[in-house]
Order: C-alpha cells, then structure tokens, then sequence
C-alpha cells in the first residue's frame, strides 16, 4: 500500500472516531442534560485539541508519524475506560476530554503527512481526493451510530471512538519518517520554531478562513442532528446526501481547486454552506431538506480540500509540523466556539435561533478573512488565477 492511501485511511479512521461524536448529544439529551451541559461536552473535546496541537506537531517532528497514531490509539483506550469507571456527567466529560486528545495529535500528523506527501503541482486534485476521507465517515459512521442510537445499543455506540482509532494505530505501520519526506535542500534546515509560523505571510488570512469555515461546519455537524429530530425528520438523509455530493465533486471535479483561487472559492464555499443551512433549518419535508444537503454538499465538497490545501500553500516543508499544528488549531477554534456561543445563545432563543445566528456570522468573518489573504505579500502565487 503506498503511502498517500496508508494518509487516506488513516485521514479517514480518525475522522470517522470525530465523526461518531456528532452524536452525542443525543446520547446527552437522552440522559436529560441541558444544552448549556451539551454545549460544554462538546466544547471540550475541541478545547483539549486546541490545547494537544502544539504537542501533536512535537511528537510529528520527535516520534513520526506512527509514534503520534499509535498514542492515539493507547488514549482512546483510556477514553473509553473512563467513561465506563466514572459515573455521570463527569465521566461523559472525561471521554470528550481524552478523544480531544487523541484528535488533537493524530490530525497533526495525518495533516503534516498530506502536506509532505503530495506535491505542490497536484496539490489541488489529491488534495480533493483526500478530502473524500473526510467525509466518507458521513455515510458510514453516522448512520451506523443513529442505528445503534435508536435501537438502543448506546454502550456500542460509546465503543465506536475507541475501535476506529485503533484501525488508524494499525494502518500507520510502514510509514515513513517525516525527515524522509522532506527534499535535500530543504532537509540540510532544522525544523522550523513557532516564531516562525506566527511571521510566515499568510498565518493571520489562513486563520481567519479556516475558523470561518470551522465555525460552519461544527455547528451543522454537531447541532443538525439534535435540531432535525425534533421536527421528525432525518439527519442521517441530510448526512449521507451531503456525503454523497461530496464525494462525486471530489472523485470527479477536482480541477476546481486548481484553477479558481483557493482564498476566493474558500469564501464562497462557506457563503453556500451557510445559506444551505438556514433554509435547511426551516424546511419541513424531507425532499427539501435533501435538497438543501445537495447545496451544503457542493459547499462542503470543494471546502474541505480548499482549506486543508491552504495550510501547505503558506508554510514550506520545514515549518509543516508546526504550520499543520497553527491549521488546526484554527480549525479547533471554529468546533471549540461554536458549542459555547450557542450553548449560551440557545438558554434564551431556542436552537435554531441559536445555529442561524451562527450560519449568518459568516457572511461577515468569511470575507474578512478573503480580505486579509489579498493583502499578503506574495498574493500574486495564491491569486495566481486572478487578474490583479
């Protein structure tokens, strides 16, 4: 197996353990939390791997790839045993830290992998197919966990997290180091500091859109399915539609990437998304909420590649652990924020209220952030479609 299929799998191991949590606040709900106690849980997860980046691109530089993936895999072990040992909320609140953890420094090093892995001249098309990994876990993960979820197989649901990390640890053998990825010139340089990432043109943009684009998608990920079920409807059918339009536009689409401007189709991308979700919220039949899952699927299927492309289009192989760690960690930010605020919101508006004030945020922090990327020094290689 080459090494750009052993990143996919992996990409996709870890996403759907991600994936699987999208779900959980059904599990909490069940239990009779309210969405304040829902919004933390959440939260939490993308707080600790928020907190874990910095370690993730250490261990990428120090232990390699396999190292990182298969501490992954001892942490959701603990994740899962702690659920089980420490009653109550507690407990659920223990699981979410831990799995934040292991998100945390496995997305660092499948992240720096990608970027070291695939050049910069089919950066736009691989990356599209390896975004196909990424959204995969919507048709399998998720309606797998709403089937246990509604036949009442909670306890296996609550095991998945741990199983699908272990198949990440397991894919990771074989390999290669970081420092063997990284060409001759380019590997007679020490690794990069984090003073470094903070002055590399483009940080600050990068930031920006990724946490737009994150603030997004956690907040129908995370949300959707609780908001949905009330009205009687489907998530899954929203999910597994959405999936689906993704991975066509990935398996067959990709040139897109590669001939409109990264920054720019970024931006419209999340503008989709963000109106796919406010008609989504206020659609009553399942026809249209499959249609709005077409529209947040075309959104969603040229994003996702757009932003994981961007990290590698700002930092050069030498600062990729540390540039991959500032990456995620935007995105970190958009799934930590967006729990809390509506969390917050929701006590005194009601959930939908609450997610479209979210939706609507974007049309605003989106081209702020495309704004920011036309003020870059070098913008004439990132808008090297445009007429300047």
């Amino acid at each position: 197996m080459t090494v750009f299929w052993r990143c996919f799998l992996a990409a996709y191991f870890i996403q759907a353990m991600l994936a699987a949590g999208f779900l959980f606040p059904v599990v909490l709900s069940a239990e009779g939390y309210s969405m304040t106690a829902i919004g933390w849980a959440m939260a939490l997860l993308n707080l600790t791997a928020i907190a874990s980046r910095p370690l993730g691109g250490w261990a990428t530089e120090k232990k390699g790839f396999k190292g990182c993936l298969m501490l992954s895999g001892v942490l959701s072990l603990i994740a899962t045993a702690a659920l089980w040992l420490i009653p109550g909320l507690p407990g659920a609140l223990t699981f979410r830290i831990v799995l934040g953890a292991v998100g945390g420094i496995a997305m660092v090093a499948v992240s720096t992998l990608q970027g070291l892995v695939i050049p910069e001249k089919q950066r736009g098309r691989l990356f599209a197919i390896m975004g196909i990994a990424y959204v995969i876990p919507q048709l399998t993960v998720i309606p797998v966990g709403e089937w246990l979820l509604d036949g009442g197989r909670t306890w296996l649901y609550l095991m998945l997290p741990m199983l699908l990390t272990l198949s990440a640890s397991a894919v990771s053998r074989g390999l290669p180091a970081p420092e063997d990825l990284r060409d001759e010139l380019d590997r007679s340089q020490p690794w990069g500091s984090w003073r470094e990432c903070l002055n590399t043109p483009g940080t600050l943009a990068m930031i920006i859109t990724l946490t737009s684009f994150s603030m997004m998608n956690s907040t129908t990920l995370q949300y959707f399915p609780l908001a949905i079920r009330e009205k009687g409807l489907s998530a899954s059918l929203f999910f597994t539609v959405n999936a689906g339009t993704c991975v066509i536009l990935r398996s067959f689409g990709t040139s897109i990437v590669d001939r409109i401007p990264r920054p720019v189709l970024g931006t419209v991308c999340i503008t989709i998304m963000a109106s796919a979700l406010t008609v989504a919220l206020k659609t009553s039949s399942q026809t249209g909420l499959a249609l709005c899952a077409v529209a947040y699927g075309i959104g969603m299927g040229y994003g996702f590649p757009v932003m994981i492309a961007l990290i590698p289009d700002v930092y050069p192989p030498r600062l990729m652990p540390k540039g991959s760690s500032m990456g995620m960690l935007a995105m970190d930010l958009g799934f930590a924020l967006s729990p809390l605020a509506i969390g917050a919101i929701s006590a005194s508006f009601g959930l939908e209220r609450a997610m479209l004030s979210m939706a609507w945020a974007q049309y605003a922090i989106a081209p702020a952030g495309l704004l920011m990327w036309r003020k870059k020094p070098n913008k004439k290689e990132i808008f090297k479609c445009w007429i300047i």
